[in-house]
């Protein structure tokens, strides 16, 4: 049913994790699965998210299951629109440690990757309700179109 992931495959993923036009976060609440739109940030090789402890989405995190997917998206380029290249990965969220100190090194320094993402990020990344986020990865599937599913 699935393919195998090769190299040429793996780098195809890599590229859309760093240049995906839309990307989306499920998560589960009370009642029912949320998803919402997020932009996440490639770094060394991990995604991370700059998430708001005010959203539904975070809440769901730290309060129902820090289960998650991220949803990647390519531009959609092929006229059947489900023939375009989107990625799906499956785990869990937790918040990144920084010892309260936004100021710090590591934490400008991950904020300098999600301001390449997304303009303004560094500023509002210094609000107090907002947190990074490391993805930790447990399974993943990457659909190139009709009949190029992998796993």
């Amino acid at each position: 049913m699935y393919h195998e992931i090769d190299q040429e495959t793996q780098e195809r993923i890599d590229i859309l994790k760093r240049e995906f036009q839309q990307a989306a976060i499920a998560t589960t609440g009370e009642r029912f699965p949320l998803v919402t739109k997020i932009m996440p940030a490639v770094i060394d090789g991990e995604i991370y998210l700059l998430l708001s402890d005010l959203s539904e989405h975070t809440r769901n995190i730290k309060e129902i299951s820090k289960r998650v997917s991220i949803y990647f998206a390519a531009a959609e380029e092929h006229g059947t629109r489900l023939n375009n290249p989107r990625y799906t990965v499956m785990g869990k969220l937790y918040p990144v440690p920084y010892n309260d100190d936004k100021k710090g090194e590591r934490y400008q320094s991950m904020l300098k990757h999600f301001d390449k993402m997304d303009k303004g990020a560094s500023m509002y990344g210094m609000f107090g309700d907002f947190n990074i986020y490391r993805f930790e990865q447990m399974d993943h599937l990457y659909v190139e179109g009709f009949g190029k599913a992998y796993k």
